[in-house]
């Protein structure tokens, strides 16, 4: 199988806390979400680490067909001390390897230049005060989900990722509000926008048409609190990240009681993560980052099989969905394509009800 993302993970063997990280980033690339079934897509991580030879020398990095080649080099004192099998295998990667793109984390504080990769910002893990190694390692992996995407579609300096924050006012607010200030705060450095309410529109604007093109355009992490379901603009929040086909996820805030749930906010993830703290924050921007980097693969993936012949979904088809493709009066696509794995007979009988004689395959069905 072609993966549209290849990630080359490198650090010291002995270095302790790149260990550890590296730890994390194969745990976290191998499961980016959608699972079904034992099923879900992942982004393969190959680690430079243990010599491969006598010499010191380390298996080389190869292009693998990839659209992008990412290498995390995770740079602390014990490769800087000795960098030469290290600065060995990152030149020739950048000689031999296209597309490349390489991200270098300086572990510890005072480092020289590496002497590769250098034309690229770096990111400092040790000026991140006050984390823990979890934390570090979690908002390492923002920058690096991030910085993979915006490189998948060639983003321009200053144009950030925005982050809807759907949420109901009357207790959804501050949670909203803290989540602006974090990302806002030039400390944390996340190189992330926010849209938090019609406030953000300018003076004169329709603020009805103003939220609707924020959502279709953003990144919705929707707050989900006692009062959320209730709020009809929150519901129209989630029925237009849908209809657009905007990443989504739901954190819930841990409701006491929901007197109705809104019909059309499954089919998504869903988190549990308090908001009240940075790390919990984090946490949550990590997961839409990468429902967001998923959507992107399998877009890219599907459409390679595709050729553009079916309507492709990020995530499994639902009654919603072919309620806003039957508005699309000109669309003469006959399939509808989907995240493995297939769904089940339950799923698929009630939608053929509505679907107008479309075929709605998962893509590994697809012919």
């Amino acid at each position: 199988m072609q993966y549209p993302v290849v990630i080359t993970l490198i650090h010291h063997p002995k270095d302790t806390t790149s260990t550890r990280t590296a730890q994390a980033f194969v745990a976290h690339f191998d499961k980016i979400g959608m699972q079904r079934a034992g099923v879900q897509m992942r982004i393969p991580v190959r680690v430079r680490s243990e010599p491969l030879g006598a010499d010191g020398s380390l298996a080389p990095i190869r292009a693998l067909g990839a659209n992008l080649n990412v290498v995390v080099m995770l740079y602390g004192v014990d490769i800087e001390e000795k960098p030469t099998h290290w600065l060995d295998l990152c030149r020739d990667a950048e000689r031999s390897v296209a597309p490349l793109f390489g991200i270098v984390t300086t572990i510890d504080s005072g480092l020289g230049s590496l002497g590769c990769f250098d034309r690229g910002q770096t990111i400092a893990w040790w000026d991140w005060q006050g984390l823990d190694d979890e934390a570090r390692a979690t908002r390492l992996l923002i920058h690096v989900v991030n910085a993979i995407r915006r490189q998948l579609f060639k983003k321009q300096a200053g144009e950030r990722e925005k982050i809807f924050l759907s949420h109901a006012k009357s207790d959804g607010k501050l949670a909203a509000e803290r989540i602006v200030r974090h990302i806002s705060d030039p400390a944390n450095g996340l190189r992330l926008d926010t849209f938090y309410d019609a406030r953000e529109l300018e003076t004169g604007e329709d603020w009805r048409e103003g939220l609707e093109e924020a959502a279709s355009k953003a990144s919705m992490l929707a707050i989900v609190t006692d009062l959320y379901d209730s709020r009809p603009w929150c519901n129209q929040e989630i029925l237009w990240a849908k209809e657009f086909r905007r990443p989504l996820l739901l954190v819930d805030l841990g409701c006491k009681r929901v007197e109705r749930t809104f019909p059309y906010s499954g089919n998504m993830t869903v988190i549990r993560s308090p908001l009240a703290d940075p790390a919990g924050i984090e946490r949550a921007l990590l997961e839409l980052l990468t429902e967001a980097l998923r959507c992107d693969l399998f877009a890219i993936q599907a459409g390679t099989v595709t050729g553009g012949a079916a309507e492709i979904f990020p995530r499994p088809p639902e009654l919603a969905d072919l309620a806003f493709l039957a508005d699309q009066a000109g669309n003469a696509k006959t399939t509808i394509v989907y995240p493995d794995p297939p769904l089940p007979d339950v799923e698929t009988q009630l939608l053929a009800k509505l679907a107008n004689g479309r075929k709605i395959l998962a893509l590994s069905d697809y012919q």
